[in-house]
């Protein structure tokens, strides 16, 4: 008896340790110490405030925590000046012209100043405040791709209906932009008692010139390479045709026609040879050449 309640036992003790080991195995149950980690939801509980902790606005930044009348202004000083550019008036009449120097007809060169005049007219019935002069390169075929933006100029000049004004936006460009072609926009923004207007007097593209005297060393030796292959390409062109060796002639003539050919020096003396040299005159006369030794 006491061997079949021993081995009743061990069956018991073995079936035990297989339900166990079943039960560990089993797939969305896994063993976790509970009294160690923080329970579910106090963990989502404080993802959800780390989130929003992250997420808040700050009150100094953010428009929205500003009064209603001050939140059009601080949006529209974080705006650059030409993002949205408002209607023109029918009544303002805006022409852009150059100076004559530099001459910007052929492109305009870089690294110098530049100046665009603008003739402002006003055919309406209302004074209008000019506010603004902006200009900007964009690129010819994107243009709404700005490639750089210039000084904003304020003139705040006023003018009267029936009146018109002249002003000078001054701008430079960039050595870095030469070689290229970019479209050139000039925008002046004016407004009257009631609205802001804004209109493009100068809208076309430009070319980008090098530094007025700037050395290429590029362009220098672009063209030093050019003149040698057209050098090779006339020697081989005469070396075909057999006229080379004319050539060649034709050029030691042109070089040895500046030297002069030395004048013949005429040796004279006292000797024997000198002598005969100077009685050959006397022959056929009394005369004989040893009398005179």
């Amino acid at each position: 008896m006491a061997r079949v309640s021993f081995g009743i036992r061990l069956g018991v003790l073995c079936l035990a340790l297989l339900l166990g080991a079943a039960g560990a195995s089993r797939p969305g149950r896994p063993i976790a110490d509970r009294s160690r980690s923080p329970p579910r939801r106090a963990f989502r509980a404080n993802a959800r405030v780390r989130s929003s902790r992250q997420t808040l606005p700050d009150p100094s930044t953010d428009p929205s925590f500003l009064p209603r009348e001050r939140r059009a202004v601080a949006t529209d000083e974080r705006r650059h000046i030409l993002t949205d550019i408002p209607e023109a008036n029918d009544d303002i009449d805006a022409v852009a012209a150059f100076p004559a120097t530099p001459d910007v007809s052929a492109g305009f060169p870089s690294k110098a100043p530049l100046k665009i005049l603008l003739g402002f007219r006003n055919n309406g019935d209302a004074p209008v405040n000019v506010t603004h002069i902006a200009a900007s390169l964009n690129v010819p075929q994107m243009f709404s791709f700005y490639v750089t933006n210039f000084t904003v100029q304020t003139p705040l000049v006023t003018v009267e209906p029936g009146k018109e004004a002249s002003f000078e936006y001054l701008f430079v460009l960039d050595p870095a932009l030469a070689g290229h072609d970019f479209v050139l926009a000039a925008t002046v923004f004016y407004e009257d008692e009631a609205e802001r207007f804004a209109s493009t007097f100068h809208n076309a593209t430009i070319s980008v010139l090098d530094p007025v005297g700037a050395f290429d060393a590029q362009t220098l030796v672009v063209k030093l390479v050019l003149l040698a292959l057209a050098l090779a390409v006339a020697y081989q062109v005469m070396a075909a045709a057999g006229a080379l060796p004319a050539a060649e002639k034709a050029l030691k003539k042109a070089a040895g026609a500046g030297k002069r050919a030395p004048a013949e020096v005429r040796e004279s003396g006292t000797g024997r040879g000198a002598r005969a040299a100077d009685n050959e005159w006397l022959k056929g006369t009394s005369w004989k050449e040893g009398k005179s030794e």
